[in-house]
């Protein structure tokens, strides 16, 4: 039975990681080679596309093409890095201010409001993109990567997520920090950010999956081809230059999979650390307080020294499932 699991998740993961094996294939055949292969749906005959996943004579000529000898590609790149850049920036100084509201505090009409942001959030580009592209013409936005920046700005997704790792965090703890005459700016940067680490980082790290793909709003919104982001590229590469866009998804996914492996690693690694730190802090400040009229200060201390011991235990042993489970897969 754990044999026939294994397997069944190994060809399933095969199986997920074709297309990728096929552009990394396909970037490494030169245009001749590419010719041959495509010669039946250009010349328009019923024979079938030939493929090889290893080619005749790999080269890396479409990666020099592109990188050094395609000045477009590198414009339509920086762009995209420009566009993610402001949009990120943007969601996490507007969306984690706003789940912080609705997650610490009560107010009339909060229930109402938090349902208008979850029915926002499942409106697709379609449904809005006439009021949005009337907003954008009345204020002179048209055809400027602010036509693009600002409205995923406020997207509604970051506080949704976000709001969900705030929730989290015991209220007790709030009135704590303000018995200890904590301000409310100070209760949010020194207790609610580092406990909603995680949520951040996920909504940081989806946020910037779909920013790097975006198609629709600057094909609605960007007239000019040089402000296009480098996912409107690739419809711009004919047959005739099949391993050049081969090459492109590789370089664009490459992106990606760094963001991603950079964010796995802080997961691992920095977030059970910081748990450390908290528990070690929750502690010294739970002794301060022991044995004198600063009650508030040690429990305070103590309900930071346990949320940090929790957190990292449960981290790193997440951590240690997820890697060993394979293996364990593998030897029963």
């Amino acid at each position: 039975m754990r044999a026939l699991e294994l397997a069944l998740v190994l060809g399933l993961g095969i199986l997920i990681c074709m297309p990728v094996l096929l552009l990394f294939c396909g970037s490494l055949a030169d245009g001749l080679e590419w010719m041959e292969r495509m010669e039946p749906m250009l010349l328009d005959n019923m024979e079938y596309i030939g493929w090889k996943w290893i080619p005749d004579y790999p080269t890396l000529e479409n990666f020099k093409e592109l990188l050094f000898l395609t000045p477009e590609f590198l414009k339509l790149f920086w762009n995209s890095v420009k566009i993610a850049v402001f949009i990120l920036a943007g969601q996490l100084l507007v969306g984690t201010p706003s789940a912080w509201a609705f997650a610490a505090y009560d107010f009339k009409g909060k229930n109402i409001l938090f349902s208008i942001y979850v029915i926002l959030m499942l409106l697709p580009f379609q449904v809005t993109m006439l009021a949005r592209y009337l907003v954008l013409n009345g204020l002179g936005l048209l055809d400027t990567h602010a036509a693009v920046i600002l409205p995923a700005v406020f997207s509604t997704f970051p506080v949704f997520l976000i709001y969900r790792g705030f929730r989290g965090i015991p209220k007790d703890l709030y009135e704590v920090a303000r018995i200890d005459g904590a301000g409310e700016f100070l209760i949010f940067l020194k207790v609610g950010l580092p406990l909603a680490e995680g949520s951040v980082m996920a909504a940081f790290v989806l946020g910037f999956f779909e920013v790097w793909n975006l198609m629709e709003e600057p094909l609605a919104f960007l007239k000019d081809m040089s402000l296009w982001p480098l996912s409107l590229y690739l419809p711009e590469i004919g047959a005739a230059q099949a391993g050049r866009a081969c090459a492109a998804s590789v370089l664009a996914l490459v992106v990606s999979l760094l963001v991603f492996g950079i964010f796995s690693l802080i997961f691992a690694f920095l977030i059970p650390l910081v748990s450390i730190l908290l528990a070690c802090l929750g502690f010294s400040r739970a002794r301060m307080g022991a044995g004198s009229s600063k009650s508030g200060l040690a429990k305070a201390g103590k309900i930071l020294c346990i949320i940090g011991i929790i957190a990292a235990v449960v981290m790193w042993g997440l951590n240690i499932l997820l890697a060993v489970s394979p293996l364990m897969g593998a030897i029963y």
